[in-house]
Order: structure tokens, then C-alpha cells, then sequence
């Protein structure tokens, strides 16, 4: 384990290839939405549409865009093995998971 950010050396749970495939594909969606989130935010603090109460938090913020990349990191090892995991997800994911279309 690593005392810095409790991040385990190896992935704490074991998966196939499948499974894994799976995992990833649903945190990318996840994600995705998350970071479409975080773009709104952002462009609103840029035209300062944000609400005061809003404004005084880091909120769509550089640094907590920041925070919540290295966060991604840390739960992609624990939970993969591997800080990165973009390049594994499936393209056709929606199509693979009809089930997560809107």
C-alpha cells in the first residue's frame, strides 16, 4: 500500500478480461459524464454566470479538474491495477451496453 494516497500496489479485486472490459468501459461513461459536468461549470464561472455561493468554492475550477484527475488515477489502480485506463474502453460501448444510453 502506498502511505501517500492509500493507493493498493495491486488491483484489489480480481477480474477476467471481460469483466475488466466492462469496468472500464462503465467508469469511462461515468466519467465522461463527470467531465461534461465539470466543462459546464467551468464555462459558466469563464462568463461569470456562476451563483455568489458558487463563485467562493473551487467549483469548475483548473486545480479541482486537477484534483479529479488524480483521483481517476487512484481508483483506476486500486481497482485495475494501472493509472490509465482510457485506451482499454470500448469504443462501441453503447453498443455493447444498450442498457446505459439516455
Amino acid at each position: 500500500m502506498n502511505t501517500l494516497n492509500c493507493t493498493p500496489d495491486t488491483p484489489i479485486v480480481a477480474l477476467n478480461s471481460n469483466q475488466r472490459r466492462t469496468l472500464i468501459d462503465l467508469i469511462e461513461v461515468e466519467r465522461s459524464h463527470a467531465s461534461q459536468w465539470w466543462t459546464m461549470l467551468n464555462e459558466m464561472r469563464c462568463r461569470g454566470e456562476l451563483p455568489h455561493w458558487v463563485k467562493e468554492q473551487e467549483v469548475g475550477a483548473a486545480p479541482d479538474h486537477d484534483r479529479w484527475l488524480t483521483d481517476c488515477s487512484h481508483i483506476n489502480k486500486a481497482l485495475i491495477g494501472r493509472a490509465s485506463v482510457r485506451g482499454e474502453a470500448s469504443q462501441p460501448m453503447f453498443r455493447c451496453h444498450p442498457e446505459l444510453m439516455g
